[in-house]
């Protein structure tokens, strides 16, 4: 955060700056809900900085439901000069694939289409360059050009042109994009254009192929470790010229036919080790969605700021930046659900017996009996934070095998953020003798489904009790 003439600004590490006129009695933090919580009076973006339009949401609490805020004005910017992100699309052409080639290729066809479209309407140039990848001797590569209508048509033709072979340099491939990424933005993109550089790719199978005998890489595996170092330093290096700017990476793999378990997990690993995010398709068919997700969360990353009032903020306004919206998007409201949950206790209770015998009198003392009850817990969500309902239980005595114990009473549900609540209820315990038993009830609902429950009363004796529940509905 940065202060500047009263204002308080925040500097996106992409280089997007948002100014709040804020509220002094209130300092802006960060919360669960959203990047950043603050009463202000206007909000202003400066470019070149990526984002072009600010949506406005809150929270109506009579109709449930977040709605677009008509009332506070849309912010609109214009950028004088485009922003350019650079691209890599890396593309598994391995025989493994089959007659799923095809769709390999729809789908980067797809994606590719969606970004040429959304760069004819948005303010964002993007260039992109494609390696179809077998072995390193058939591995094909399109070099890195504008995504503009004089390269359009032969990128789409070079991706259906990708032939299939045998063997998969995706390590190889992957510091080639890498290298080509950095070469590129060095030498085509003025650094005031520069947004960002990004790797996307695919692959059914583990690398068999990538090797370098000048570097002494005379397997993949050694490839691998070569490569990761310098794949992960890559979101944090600092590339020349453009201080800030790094090189995301994507891998969508899909577990080939001719993969074992081993290789399947091998892969997992090491695609999580040397890429910054992983998405495991279990088939090719999912390959469509997931191209379509990545142009699109790509795209909406370079426009959008969704800025929205928080649920229950009673004024605050709220925002996140869209390259987190899959995590931070401005959340719809959860529906009201009755909380449920079956348990098992186990205590003990007293009660009065006695006997009559001639010349002594009656004789009379307390007998402890342990019990063990099936128990049902409900509670309907009145707020957000607090619920009401009950608390039922049938028991029958571990000594004689013959005694029923019921209980019942009001149960106060408290939710806590992170989904584990406060249990507190008074309650009434009796059996077929009448024996008579009020006390509190005190329990604990963990963040998982799983709870506690404690029982401590008096009137007739005394009775303690101890149980575990789960939530069968309404505890995640």
């Amino acid at each position: 955060m940065q202060y500047r003439s009263g204002s308080r600004y925040l500097r996106d590490p992409k280089g997007r700056n948002i100014s709040f006129e804020y509220d002094e009695s209130r300092p802006a933090i960060p919360t669960d809900s959203a990047d950043l919580e603050v009463k202000f009076e206007f909000v202003s973006t400066k470019h070149p900085g990526g984002v072009t339009r600010l949506d406005f949401w809150r929270y109506d609490e009579e109709l449930a439901e977040w709605i677009y805020d008509s009332e506070v004005r849309q912010g609109q910017t214009k950028s004088v000069t485009k922003m350019q992100s650079n691209l890599m699309l890396v593309l598994d052409n391995s025989s493994s694939l089959k007659e799923d080639f095809v769709k390999v290729k729809d789908a980067a066809i797809k994606f590719v289409d969606q970004l040429y479209r959304s760069s004819n309407e948005q303010g964002v140039v993007f260039r992109i360059g494609v390696i179809g990848f077998s072995t390193i001797e058939f591995t094909k590569v399109r070099g890195i050009t504008p995504l503009d209508a004089d390269n359009y048509n032969e990128i789409i033709a070079f991706i259906r042109g990708l032939e299939m072979r045998n063997g998969t340099a995706l390590y190889y491939s992957l510091e080639k994009a890498l290298d080509m990424l950095d070469e590129d933005t060095r030498k085509n993109i003025p650094a005031e254009v520069y947004r960002e550089s990004r790797i996307y790719a695919f692959t059914d199978g583990l690398d068999q192929a990538s090797i370098d005998d000048s570097r002494g890489l005379i397997t993949p595996t050694l490839y691998y470790e070569s490569l990761r170092p310098k794949m992960k330093g890559s979101t944090r290096r600092l590339m020349a010229n453009r201080p800030k700017k790094i090189v995301r990476s994507a891998i969508v793999t899909v577990r080939g036919d001719d993969m074992t378990d081993g290789q399947e997990r091998q892969l997992d690993q090491r695609a999580q080790e040397i890429c910054d995010t992983v998405f495991k398709e279990k088939n090719i068919s999912e390959l469509m969605e997931r191209f379509k997700y990545l142009a699109t969360d790509l795209v909406n990353s370079n426009f959008t700021l969704y800025c929205y009032i928080p649920q229950g903020a009673s004024g605050l306004v709220g925002w996140t930046f869209a390259d987190d919206k899959a995590k931070k998007q401005p959340r719809t409201p959860s529906e009201k659900k009755l909380w449920m949950g079956l348990g098992l206790d186990a205590g003990f209770f007293e009660y009065y017996e006695g006997y009559y015998q001639e010349g002594h009198g009656y004789t009379e003392w307390y007998e402890q009996c342990p019990f063990l009850a099936l128990r049902t817990d409900m509670a309907w969500p009145i707020t957000k934070w607090f619920g009401l309902g009950f608390t039922a239980s049938m028991g029958l005595d571990m000594t004689y095998f013959e005694e029923f114990l019921f209980t019942v009473g009001p149960l106060m549900k408290f939710t806590f953020n992170n989904n584990s609540a406060l249990l507190l209820g008074t309650n009434v315990r009796t059996d077929f003798d009448n024996d008579l038993y009020m006390g509190v009830d005190v329990g604990w609902k963990f963040k998982s489904p799983w709870y506690v429950k404690a029982f401590v009363g008096g009137g007739d004796g005394m009775s303690m009790s101890l149980g575990i529940g789960y939530s069968i509905i309404g505890g995640k």
